[in-house]
């Protein structure tokens, strides 16, 4: 049983007649009851259904260190998960492994990536990895004590790599990558401003480790 609240112009909750209302986040939305249902084969379908349990399945491996940090400060009525998974639909192919996908996005803002970002094996240790850059310190919004974020994915896993504390003015970090030897890892790199959580852009490389 439904209920009309505030009067015919407030919120509807539950199912009246043919709509049903509810209420998510404060905002008050109603959509109409489905008269069948019919299941949904095509290929065209069957590859959306695809693509989005991928997205789901990457958004909730990362949620706490990743996506809810970055993607809850968009300012807009959807939960962060759900807008990693938007932002990235038409960003990633099925058919693919999650590493093998370059236009994956993991953070956007409008804190400034140091210059001459640049990704290599570190040919000396097992799995280690060098990321390299220019300190840009003193250009608009970057800061010395900005944080470099890694997030590597192998395959289909995705990964948040510490970065051990390694700032802007650091110009470099040394990484061991939790992946066995002999795979292809994409590294996503980006930047966050550690006292007012305000992130950068990230650009991503691969490396064979």
């Amino acid at each position: 049983m439904g209920k009309i609240n505030q009067g015919i112009l407030g919120g509807v909750s539950g199912t009246v007649g043919t709509v049903i209302g509810s209420t998510w986040k404060g905002v008050s939305y109603i959509r109409a009851k489905a008269k069948s249902f019919n299941d949904a084969n095509t290929d065209a379908q069957k590859s959306t259904r695809k693509t989005f349990r991928k997205l789901i399945k990457l958004a909730s491996s990362l949620l706490t260190t990743v996506i809810r940090p970055i993607w809850s400060k968009k300012g807009v009525k959807k939960t962060a998960g759900n807008l990693f998974v938007s932002r990235n639909f038409y960003n990633v192919d099925p058919l693919l492994p999650l590493a093998d996908n370059p236009k994956l996005v993991f953070s956007e803002g409008q804190l400034p990536l140091p210059e001459n970002l640049a990704v290599q094996r570190n040919v000396a240790v097992p799995r280690g990895v060098t990321i390299s850059w220019t300190d840009n310190s003193d250009s608009f919004m970057a800061s010395s004590d900005d944080l470099l974020r890694i997030v590597a994915i192998a395959g289909e896993t995705a990964i948040s790599v510490s970065s051990a504390g390694a700032t802007r003015t650091a110009e470099n970090a040394e990484i061991v990558l939790p992946f066995a030897e002999g795979q292809t890892v994409r590294i996503f790199v980006f930047f966050e401003d550690a006292l007012q959580h305000i992130y950068s852009n990230d650009v991503n490389f691969t490396v064979e480790i």
